[in-house]
């Protein structure tokens, strides 16, 4: 049966209530509808607890819940100087100083969580010396999820490649095997190593899990969150325990059957129309130009990036109940783009927006499908043509009725 949202007032009294000095956060249900407040816990039979400011206690059914998030606004995470840690799809670990790599694993000590010793075979990559330049690092962790590789490669700060074998990480060099010959390479010279992506292990987990936010962009795939002492303790996808403090975290997002994301599904049918210059195509989990998609300076690890005039038509299935997203004009955009966004099912224009711009807070769509067969996001002009139009349907997604039939 499809979830609904469902808050239930308490009279009792919490034992275990939270500081006035935690974050608040607002709990998004599955129908769109959200209540705020600060994080209780989650109960013993999966609810989602919370305190309201006037002291009033909230349960929410956990698998009712699409998304915890941050109150306030002001909090946007930044990335921070430091290491990263890749992971598949389409986790990262910033804040991660890397110490040695050895049987055991990549030994590291993260900002939010402490020592932890990861298994290598979880990670596709690790920037140990990342450029001050935004683009540059985009490239650098794209090349460490994507870049058709054998073996190791090690990414160098002269812009040289070496390819071969990872034999280990020390404090002051990188030790490759390279045509049966071991090369030890300055650590400091080395900007990234990307693992053998045939050799990565990053299973998901069987059961309904939850994809963690934290505060500096990291994004962690976790199950069975808890609050235990105030703080979130989870165990991540790659098997090792973590704890971490609620002013740590930006936000918790359900991954489950009952969403799918857009950006998962291929377009049953494109068209575009450039006003000025060559079609930029559109493109899934990032913007047109291939940059992490930010809006009021916050990042969408989801989403699909478009120009105008960009039109993408989606089959919907049986089960698909609700099309929902954050929409507006990309950061990358600045002073000079604008565009228009649509909604339409099948020939009915169900969402028409104002004209938005860069700068502007994004526009949040929820949409009922009822009987409709196909779904078109129409991406329009601006008050320039195409100029700097560069737009984010940002976690685009489909809510389903759960046991209705395939979701592709």
């Amino acid at each position: 049966m499809f979830a609904t949202l469902c808050f239930l007032s308490l009279s009792l009294v919490p034992l275990d209530s939270p500081s006035p000095s935690d974050p608040l956060f607002v709990v998004v249900g599955l129908d769109g509808k959200s209540v705020r407040g600060r994080i209780r816990g989650f109960g013993p039979k999966g609810d989602l607890r919370l305190v309201a400011s006037d002291g009033t206690e909230f349960t929410r059914p956990i698998e009712s819940v699409y998304k915890v998030g941050r109150a306030d606004p002001t909090v946007v995470p930044i990335r921070p100087e430091g290491g990263v840690i890749v992971f598949p799809d389409g986790d990262i670990l910033y804040r991660a100083s890397v110490g040695k790599m050895t049987e055991a694993g990549i030994q590291l000590n993260s900002l939010a969580f402490g020592a932890l010793t990861l298994p290598t075979d979880a990670c596709l990559g690790m920037i140990l010396n990342p450029p001050s330049d935004l683009d540059r690092w985009d490239s650098l962790i794209r090349r460490a999820r994507t870049e058709p590789r054998i073996g190791e490669v090690a990414w160098l700060s002269n812009g040289d490649r070496q390819s071969g074998g990872l034999l280990g990480v020390e404090e002051t060099v990188i030790a490759m095997q390279i045509n049966g010959k071991r090369l030890n390479l300055d650590r400091p010279g080395v900007l990234a190593v990307g693992f053998d992506p045939t050799v990565v292990s990053y299973p998901r987990p069987k059961a309904a899990y939850w994809e963690l936010c934290l505060t500096d962009g990291s994004r962690l795939g976790v199950t069975l969150p808890r609050i235990e002492q105030g703080q979130l303790v989870a165990d991540t996808r790659f098997g090792v325990p973590i704890r971490v403090s609620q002013a740590e975290i930006f936000r918790l997002t359900a991954a489950d059957e009952a969403i799918v994301w857009l950006s998962d599904r291929e377009a049953s049918r494109v068209q575009y129309k450039p006003y000025v210059g060559p079609v930029r195509p559109y493109a899934r989990n990032q913007t047109v130009d291939g940059a992490m998609m930010r809006m009021g300076g916050q990042p969408f690890d989801r989403g699909i990036g478009t120009q105008s005039q960009t039109l993408l038509a989606y089959r919907l299935n049986p089960g698909d109940r609700r099309f929902q997203a954050s929409v507006g004009v990309d950061d990358r955009g600045g002073a000079l783009g604008s565009v228009k966004f649509r909604v339409w099912l099948d020939r009915t224009a169900v969402v028409t927006s104002e004209l938005m711009a860069a700068g502007d807070p994004p526009l949040q769509i929820d949409v009922e499908l009822g009987d409709a067969k196909v779904l078109i996001l129409e991406t329009d002009f601006g008050a320039r043509g195409n100029v700097r139009d560069i737009a984010d349907w940002a976690d685009a997604r489909l809510i389903r009725e759960l046991g209705t039939g395939p979701t592709e």
